[in-house]
């Protein structure tokens, strides 16, 4: 059983409490029974699964499907489990899994992107990702100071959906920017009080919605970068939504607007067919 001094103990404590161990490590962690059956799921690479000695029958139960695929388990003293966790209740197991490289490619035809930049709250950037899985986003580009989308707290709030979709961190939001337009995907620059109505957009088969800052939106320069601009009205004195709020809402249009879409044009290329003459 591993105790708190532990060198298995002491790498699950640096990577969940510092992005920089992650980085240079190339591993990130995660806790909880959910996220473990979801990276499972994913084929994720986990390296290692930690169990509380005093976890409950339904954490040692998914532990024991990590310890069927293969993956190494080992049992941890409850306070050693305790001392390493950063949830503020711990739920019983936490795993190590090396870091998810995402594929560079281009976007062919429809496609949908959400642009993540200097989002510094890791529950909004979670959220966030949740509404890409839930709106068929293709990719989730995080750049600048954003919060780490394999933060512990981060993966929490998405509840499995970094490890089901492409998340790309880039290190320049003005220079991914100019690559999505020399691809032909058509940037929006999302604002309180600038831009286009989103309820009347026809929004382009190929989109790319980026996201700012909680407190400060997006810089005068990027919205400048962007091809056009979007808000969502508001009545009374609210000036604007929570980012990931705001995000839901315009992922969903987007969605159900290329759903719509592809689904007309479908309906467009079957009615087109010429059929058989029967005589």
């Amino acid at each position: 059983m591993l105790g708190p001094r532990s060198a298995g103990v002491q790498q699950l404590r640096r990577l969940l409490s510092s992005r920089r161990n992650r980085r240079e490590e190339g591993l990130f962690a995660f806790e909880g029974p959910e996220l473990l059956r979801s990276a499972l799921d994913a084929n994720i690479q986990i390296t290692r699964v930690f169990e509380d000695v005093d976890a409950p029958s339904e954490v040692h139960e998914t532990c024991e499907i990590a310890r069927t695929r293969g993956v190494k388990v080992d049992l941890v003293d409850h306070k050693a489990f305790l001392g390493a966790a950063d949830a503020m209740s711990p739920q019983g197991c936490a795993g190590i899994a090396e870091q998810i490289l995402a594929e560079q490619t281009s976007p062919i035809g429809r496609s949908f992107s959400l642009v993540l930049d200097e989002i510094q709250d890791p529950g909004n950037v979670g959220a966030l990702l949740r509404v890409a899985e839930g709106c068929g986003v293709t990719t989730v580009f995080i750049t600048g100071a954003s919060a780490d989308p394999f933060g512990p707290k981060a993966l929490r709030a998405a509840t499995g959906s970094t490890f089901r979709i492409v998340v790309d961190e880039r290190p320049s939001v003005t220079d991914l920017l100019d690559e999505l337009a020399d691809q032909g995907v058509t940037t929006f620059a999302t604002s309180s009080h600038n831009g286009e109505d989103y309820a009347d957009l026809a929004w382009p088969d190929a989109t790319a919605l980026v996201l700012g800052n909680e407190g400060a939106g997006l810089s005068d320069e990027i919205m400048s970068r962007c091809a056009r601009g979007v808000r969502i009205p508001l009545q009374g004195a609210l000036e604007s939504l929570n980012v990931s709020v705001a995000g839901g809402i315009l992922a969903m249009s987007i969605a159900r607007h290329h759903e719509t879409s592809l689904s007309t044009t479908l309906g467009s290329t079957i009615d087109s067919v010429p059929t058989k003459d029967p005589s």
